[in-house]
């Protein structure tokens, strides 16, 4: 047997091209349809058989800032920078709500629909994106609450108001970003979803949810900041009562952080896009 014979054939590997981000806008455009409909059976499927159906996402946060109002307010009278403390609770507890839900969900929307996913192709990341929409539906809701609850302790509804758009809007990029790369991750490694939990219940304390920034000494107010929530839990606040611990520089280096944490999740989509469906 000649030694030509014994040598094996040249093996060509064919991978698939990495996503950019212009193609993630595209897919966007191309499946806007499918994400639509996701997001709609997400919310049919959670309250299908609710007895109260959507008043348990007004419910829950309303209870929470009775809860923190009693404990913060009446027990160990934190200061809520003049604002009534519970349109102040309730106002934080309605944004962490949308980041923690939203976060929470979509982390385990590429688990619970693995069966899709292995029988049709569309962009994976639509999963957890339609997780956070239905999450956004939610929050929709309690900001209707949010608004009457201002009304009756006859704040001033000024120009500020429309600060409310960009500062939810800031928490939503994070929203997405940390729940597309939660997603992948808890695909990857199953166990990486009790590292949330803990993470997410770490974040609220972390978070001036239910306290003001006013609190900290003014030369470590930066690493307060540092908080990707922050600045624009700061902004959403100004925006919706005209008062509140906010500063330019402060909501800077949050959006900093949440750049940080867009590219960070991005290159997570990046590496693990392609083999999710070895992982599953």
């Amino acid at each position: 047997m000649s030694m030509m014979s014994m040598t094996n054939p040249p093996v060509k590997v064919l991978t698939p091209s990495r996503t950019s981000g212009a193609e993630l806008i595209v897919s966007l455009l191309e499946y806007r349809h499918l994400l639509t409909l996701l997001i709609w059976r997400d919310i049919n499927v959670r309250y299908k058989q609710a007895v109260i159906g959507v008043l348990w996402v007004i419910l829950q946060p309303v209870l929470m800032a009775f809860i923190f109002a009693f404990v913060f307010s009446r027990l160990i009278q934190v200061s809520s920078d003049g604002v009534p403390y519970l349109l102040f609770a309730y106002s934080g507890a309605t944004l962490w709500g949308l980041f923690a839900q939203g976060v929470d969900k979509s982390s385990l929307s590429i688990i619970s629909d693995e069966h899709l996913i292995t029988q049709v192709y569309f962009p994976r990341w639509i999963l957890p994106l339609a997780a956070i929409g239905s999450v956004f539906l939610d929050f929709c809701a309690t900001m209707l609450v949010l608004m009457i609850i201002v009304l009756i302790y006859g704040l001033n509804l000024g120009w500020h108001l429309l600060l409310i758009v960009p500062a939810v809007a800031f928490v939503v990029v994070v929203t997405i970003a940390a729940g597309v790369a939660s997603a992948f991750l808890c695909a990857k490694f199953r166990d990486f979803r009790f590292l949330l939990s803990f993470l997410l219940q770490l974040g609220q304390f972390l978070t001036p949810v239910f306290y003001t920034l006013s609190l900290f000494p003014k030369k470590y107010l930066w690493l307060a900041y540092l908080n990707p929530l922050a600045g624009p839990m700061e902004l959403f606040r100004f925006g919706l009562t005209g008062i509140s611990h906010f500063s330019l520089w402060g909501l800077g280096l949050s959006l900093l952080m949440d750049g940080l944490l867009a590219l960070a999740a991005f290159k997570i989509l990046y590496e693990l896009e392609d083999d999710l469906i070895d992982n599953l």
